[in-house]
């Protein structure tokens, strides 16, 4: 008799449990749950998790490509002064967009870098010629697309010549589609670069485009960056990069030899003289009053950099 009193009672309380109420929240009436049965989360259950997955494998759509079609022409101009006197064939030479191309979004900005390669030079002091064969340009996103057309110069009772900033047209070879690529997630270090001074000295320097004449060595009186002496210089690694805002392709190097340790402008600072020559100093630089910039590095390591004002006539 007492164990089937015990029994009894077990089986009572445990239908007690599977029958208690369940309270969602304090303030809402109570939910009974049948026994046998689960409670079911609250927003769609399964379908709704479901669909939460698949709003996350959605991605937002990549930006359409930028198509340009082949033949098309816009205006460039030159970055490199070119004299039928001076200019050696199979020399690079190079030039930019004088405008954006592209209806909409551009494929090739203002402003973007092109190269060419010299292709014909005669030089004669009656009727010089130069010619230029058009090769690529830098598109938006960084790629080179291949460009057409020459550049085609004759002189006029002396040797060609053109000039920094002088435009012509060039065309692209082949249909051009650009495709946005993706950001790059990592950090740029920008380097803690110093900052020296120069100052350039030109006497004796002639330059002529039209008579094929450059003569003389550009000078530069460069002095370290404050804190540091000329012993911390590595005058080797000393460059011109730099017109205004334009940056060369292509650095002119400073004359290894005969640089020299003094006070040339006697202002109580060491500085060290760089030679340059004169062709290779003017050949990337436009016509009247530029800002040149020059860097190197520390023989620790660190970089520095220096500008001055140069005014050019050729």
């Amino acid at each position: 008799m007492q164990r089937r009193l015990f029994r009894l009672f077990l089986g009572c309380l445990a239908v007690g449990i599977l029958a208690a109420p369940v309270w969602s929240r304090a303030d809402e009436k109570p939910v009974v749950i049948p026994s046998g049965e689960s409670i079911k989360p609250e927003g769609g259950g399964e379908a709704a998790t479901t669909e939460g997955k698949k709003a996350k494998k959605h991605k937002p759509a990549s930006p359409p490509a930028s198509v340009l079609k082949s033949g098309e022409s816009f205006m460039i101009q030159m970055a490199t002064v070119l004299s039928s006197g001076l200019t050696k064939q199979g020399e690079t030479v190079y030039f930019t967009a004088s405008e954006d191309v592209g209806k909409g979004r551009p494929v090739i900005a203002a402003g973007a870098v092109g190269k060419g390669l010299v292709k014909e030079v005669l030089p004669d002091k009656k009727k010089g010629k130069v010619v230029v064969a058009l090769d690529s340009i830098q598109a938006v996103n960084g790629d080179n697309v291949p460009v057409g057309g020459q550049v085609s110069v004759e002189g006029k009772d002396g040797q060609a010549a053109v000039a920094f900033g002088d435009k012509f047209t060039a065309t692209l070879d082949e249909k051009v589609v650009v495709r946005p690529r993706p950001a790059s997630r990592k950090k740029t270090e920008v380097p803690d670069v110093k900052h020296g001074s120069a100052e350039i000295r030109g006497n004796g320097v002639k330059a002529d485009i039209r008579k094929g004449v450059a003569r003389g060595t550009v000078e530069v009186l460069l002095e370290a960056p404050k804190g540091m002496t000329m012993d911390d210089l590595d005058t080797g690694s000393v460059v011109l990069y730099k017109v205004n805002n334009f940056e060369l392709p292509r650095p002119v190097v400073a004359a290894a030899s005969k640089m020299k340790v003094g006070d040339r402008n006697k202002n109580g600072v060491p500085d060290v003289n760089l030679l340059f020559d004169a062709w290779e100093f003017i050949k990337y630089q436009p016509r009247g009053n530029n800002v040149v910039y020059f860097k190197g590095r520390m023989k620790n390591g660190a970089e520095f950099e220096a500008s001055a004002g140069a005014s050019i006539d050729y």
